[in-house]
């Protein structure tokens, strides 16, 4: 167990170095979302019979 120790604090010291020239990216956000255009909201059809559904597979 001991001789992990010093190779999981390498890991994690390793994993927040960054680096000193790193710049975060500008990222452009929608002011409003707006759904794709042929949207139309579903029709459940669960009442109809579904036959032999397995077959498809």
């Amino acid at each position: 167990m001991k001789p992990l120790i010093p190779f999981v604090v390498m890991l994690l010291l390793g994993g927040c170095s960054v680096g000193p020239d790193y710049q975060r990216p500008a990222m452009v956000m929608p002011v409003h979302y707006k759904e794709a255009r042929g949207w139309q909201q579903a029709t459940p059809l669960d009442a109809q019979s579904k036959g032999e559904w397995w077959a498809v597979y």
